[in-house]
C-alpha cells in the first residue's frame, strides 16, 4: 500500500512541475557619469512584467562602462530592500532564489576610496535577467 501511496505522490508532483515553466526577464537601464569615489549611485530598473512574476530561481547581470573599471567598484543588486552583494560586473548568481519576483529591481555602485573620480567613469548600460518559475 505504501508502494502505491509513494507512487501516486511521485506521480502528483510530476504533474506539478509540468505545469511550472521557468520564464527569463529583462530590466535594463540606460547608466550615468560616476563623478565620485565612495559615493553610492542607484540604478533603478524597475519591475518585471506581470506574465514573469512567480518564484526567482536565478539571474544574470551585465554593467557596461565606457571605460575600464579602475578596480572592482561595490555592487549591491536589490529586490525591494533586500540588497546582497555582487562580485563582479557581469555573472550569474542564484541571490534571491525560491523568493517572490514581484516588486522592484535596482543596482547600487560605488567606486572605491573618497573624493572625485577623474575622469568621471560612463557606466553605459546595466542589464538584469530574472528567471522565474511560474506556476502557470
Amino acid at each position: 500500500m505504501w508502494r502505491h501511496l509513494a507512487f501516486a505522490l511521485a506521480i502528483l508532483a510530476g504533474i506539478q512541475d509540468a505545469q511550472a515553466t521557468i520564464v527569463s526577464a529583462s530590466l535594463s537601464h540606460a547608466g550615468q557619469a560616476l563623478t565620485r569615489k565612495g559615493q553610492w549611485y542607484r540604478f533603478g530598473l524597475g519591475h518585471l512584467p506581470q506574465d514573469s512574476r512567480g518564484q526567482v530561481t536565478g539571474l544574470s547581470w551585465q554593467i557596461n562602462s565606457l571605460t575600464p573599471w579602475p578596480q572592482l567598484p561595490l555592487l549591491l543588486l536589490c529586490h525591494d530592500s533586500d540588497c546582497r552583494r555582487l562580485d563582479s560586473v557581469a555573472g550569474r548568481s542564484r541571490h534571491f532564489a525560491t523568493q517572490t519576483s514581484r516588486g522592484e529591481w535596482s543596482v547600487f555602485i560605488a567606486l572605491a576610496g573618497a573624493g572625485t573620480q577623474q575622469p568621471s567613469l560612463r557606466v553605459t548600460g546595466i542589464s538584469l535577467t530574472v528567471d522565474v518559475r511560474s506556476g502557470r
